[in-house]
């Protein structure tokens, strides 16, 4: 197993899609919206990572800034 190969089909669910539904069975088809059916798994595995990122570094930031601010302050 390659922890690096996409996950092809799989996804986590978000409310109130077909996913999230308890009485559905496990149909790899209603894990995804129809308009992510469109775009390739591995396109998509590289959005969620860049977004992951993103997002980790702007908070990493906000925090280290934040904190440097507060530690300035002080008389």
């Amino acid at each position: 197993m390659n922890i690096n190969e996409p996950h092809h089909g799989k996804g986590f669910a978000l409310p109130f899609s077909n996913a999230a539904k308890t009485d559905t069975q496990n149909d790899p088809n209603n894990y995804h919206s129809a308009l992510l059916k469109r775009i390739p798994d591995s396109l998509r595995n590289h959005f969620v990572a860049c977004s992951g990122e993103f997002v980790g570094t702007v908070l990493f930031l906000y925090f280290a800034l934040s904190g440097t601010q507060v530690a300035n302050s002080i008389p």
